[in-house]
């Protein structure tokens, strides 16, 4: 029939067939677009529905819910019926007996014998039986005046006896072991500031105020100020720094002026061995003014919060949690496919080479790519920032892979301000921080520990980075 159509026939018909196609076209891209658009809400419907009493914080009242997925039933333990005591590989204790106890005393029978004769008169056999007891004896504060005296010397100078240690200004005051007290009680036990003066008043009968409990946690913050800025240094010299943030409530507890919460953030720095931390808000200015500004080409790992890579921090080497990337992609994907997920982009991130990384990305783009279409997009907007460490030796991926580093040490933060509460300033809450992380390992071992497991890890940095650190400095 196109045999009987004049060139300008011709012409207007393909006009209109190219009209017809642009607009299909168009049709297809709006289509695939919702396709897109709909997949991401399916999944995030999916994830929803997928959460349980046991993979969340939702109650159990709710697993009963219409969609809901139940709880999978726990596995019993594969401990032999009858077994009691601790786990198999738990470290045990017990009451030992002594060979040097700190009092002996004797015990003898009181009372007389069924002849009527009393038996502190009877002849001693010896002794039958023995038992050690631990015991703490009862405690009670104590009142002790000092009298300083003066007196003059032969030669007519005059001196004075000084205070005893640790007294302040006033006439009375409480005394160093009560003051440790209640140090103790609130930074290793994270007990509040009340119920650390009611333990006191019950333990010791002394009646401290919760005035008195701050000041002691003032006047012991005071003295870290120098440890503060020998710890600065030492994170500015460190090959990798792990960076997070975590919100604090600290000042006046109406939020300001646009702002939904009246909270602001506590910025942490930490190596293997060096912990640096500062209160701000979560804008630039705070970033600025933290020790992420004074590193030269330290490796920083992050969760890719957008301040880091602000221009005003200096050329620094990313490198984004690969553990935050997975969970990132869990939320657009159905609770059913996480394991699956995760198995196919374990070969992405234990690859070799980044060209090797790349090529396991593509297959798992080209095998999940149609139904989670989001999961691949998060991924390729975060490459450049994921594969850095994939350029070093194996010793360095594990320190520089992730931030469960400082996602421990936020944990132990978490705890102890959730205990206190609001804190009146940043002073009240850095103090605290401080004495959390002290609380860590309060005897030492376990940063020997650490530094024989940072050996390894040393060298290959050494190697990585010649002379960024020298003997010197080391």
């Amino acid at each position: 029939m196109s045999e009987d159509l004049s060139r300008e026939e011709l012409i207007s018909l393909a006009r209109t067939q190219d009209a017809r196609i642009a607009e299909q076209d168009a049709q297809i891209a709006e289509l695939t677009a919702a396709y897109e658009a709909l997949a991401v809400r399916l999944a995030r419907v999916e994830h929803l529905l997928s959460r349980n009493s046991s993979n969340s914080s939702s109650p159990p009242s709710k697993d009963d819910d219409p969609g809901r997925t139940p709880p999978a039933a726990r596995k019993k333990r594969d401990t032999p019926a009858g077994t009691r005591g601790r786990q198999r590989g738990a470290p045990g204790s017990n009451l030992a007996w002594s060979d040097a106890p700190d009092q002996r005393r004797d015990r003898f029978p009181e009372g007389s014998c069924g002849c009527g004769a009393e038996l502190v008169d009877a002849r001693d056999l010896g002794v039958v039986d023995r038992y050690q007891q631990v015991e703490v004896p009862l405690m009670t504060a104590t009142l002790t005046q000092y009298d300083q005296h003066a007196v003059r010397c032969g030669c007519g100078k005059l001196h004075t006896a000084a205070r005893p240690e640790g007294a302040g200004a006033g006439p009375v005051g409480y005394g160093p072991n009560l003051q440790a007290w209640a140090v103790y009680l609130m930074v290793v036990h994270f007990i509040p500031v009340q119920r650390c003066v009611q333990m006191l008043r019950s333990l010791t009968g002394a009646t401290p105020s919760p005035g008195f409990v701050h000041g002691v946690l003032t006047r012991v913050a005071a003295l870290t100020s120098e440890v503060d800025k020998r710890i600065r240094m030492l994170i500015t010299l460190a090959y990798a720094v792990c960076c997070d943030e975590t919100p604090l409530r600290v000042g006046p507890k109406k939020p300001r002026p646009g702002r939904k919460k009246a909270e602001k953030y506590l910025l942490v720095a930490c190596t293997e061995l060096w912990t640096h931390y500062q209160v701000g808000d979560r804008d630039l200015a705070t970033f600025t003014a933290f020790v992420v500004k004074d590193l030269t080409g330290s490796v920083v790992v992050h969760d890719r919060y957008r301040n880091y890579d602000s221009a005003e921090l200096g050329t620094l080497v990313h490198q984004l949690c690969w553990i935050h990337l997975l969970r990132s992609s869990f939320r657009y994907a159905a609770r059913q496919d996480w394991e699956k997920i995760a198995k196919a982009l374990k070969p992405v991130y234990t690859a070799p080479t980044e060209d090797a990384a790349t090529e396991r990305f593509l297959e798992f783009a080209e095998a999940w790519g149609r139904k989670y279409p989001a999961i691949v997009k998060l991924w390729e907007n975060a490459w450049a920032e994921f594969v850095p460490f994939l350029g070093f030796d194996v010793e360095i991926r594990k320190v520089i892979c992730s931030t469960n580093a400082i996602e421990s040490v936020n944990a132990r933060i978490r705890k102890a301000v959730r205990a206190r509460g609001h804190f009146p300033n940043e002073q009240a809450a850095l103090k605290c921080v401080y004495m959390a992380l002290m609380s860590l390992d309060p005897t030492g071992n376990g940063r020997r520990r650490w530094t024989m497991r940072w050996k390894a890890p040393l060298n290959a940095f050494q190697i990585a980075f010649e002379g960024r650190l020298t003997p010197a400095n080391l």
